[in-house]
């Protein structure tokens, strides 16, 4: 509701200032249509330069949706963006610059949640971010309201792939350092005089794993491939 409390506000506004005098009214609200309406689309190409200025070397920008101007009357309309390794939040100043950019990688990240307003059309959609505790980002939780519906469920469809992706590399960690404490062999059940010697798990899980990576390293697979084959390997010798 906080674009619909927005309009009230304003109209409030609008209401006192007609109990003033023209040239009152023109003091007053054209420097705030200026700041405000004025030049929004070259400020939102600006704001967009800017997330792009801040991508690393291998970052790709995948989407970027800025609020509606519904929840933006008293301020510079915020984005939201989400890459290949983070989801970025950028605020502009009301009278130029930009606010610290706030950042959160993904593999933090425990829950994203979207929410349709009443009126979609005019007040779009919210979305809300929740991260883990070891996060090095002071807040563990973000939200933006007022994007348009579309933008939002692009980015939250993103962001659930990557919080699965995430997790599946998390499962795999755990999986991986459970190895190494245990001294990274796993020897096979013992077999009768005469037969094959057991074998130590270990090498034959490493050299599997090399095996994989040398697929991927050649593009015979992709990285969802090489990913799946990894954790197919290690589940079925650990």
């Amino acid at each position: 509701m906080a674009g619909i409390k927005n309009v009230f506000w304003l109209f409030i506004i609008f209401l006192v200032l007609a109990f003033l005098p023209l040239h009152i009214w023109f003091l007053l609200l054209i420097p705030y249509f200026v700041l405000v309406f004025r030049g929004s689309d070259s400020r939102k190409e600006k704001l967009i330069n800017k997330i792009r200025s801040n991508l690393t070397g291998d970052e790709q920008l995948e989407i970027i949706a800025v609020e509606l101007r519904i929840f933006a009357l008293f301020h510079r309309r915020y984005a939201v963006c989400v890459t290949n390794n983070r989801v970025i939040c950028i605020r502009p100043k009301i009278l130029g610059g930009f606010r610290p950019m706030e950042e959160w990688q993904w593999k933090y990240m425990t829950e994203v949640m979207i929410e349709e307003n009443s009126f979609p059309s005019i007040q779009g959609s919210n979305l809300a971010y929740i991260f883990s505790s070891d996060t090095p980002n002071n807040d563990r939780s973000f939200s933006i309201s007022g994007l348009n519906s579309s933008d939002a469920s692009k980015i939250y469809n993103f962001s659930n792939s990557q919080k699965q992706q995430w997790a599946e590399k998390n499962r795999i960690r755990r999986m991986e350092e459970a190895r190494a404490a245990s001294g990274g062999m796993n020897f096979m059940p013992s077999q009768h005089a005469g037969s094959t010697p057991p074998m130590v798990g270990g090498s034959v899980i490493e050299n599997k794993l090399r095996e994989a990576k040398s697929l991927l390293d050649n593009g015979l697979i992709s990285n969802a491939e090489y990913q799946e084959r990894k954790s197919k390997i290690l589940s079925e010798h650990i």
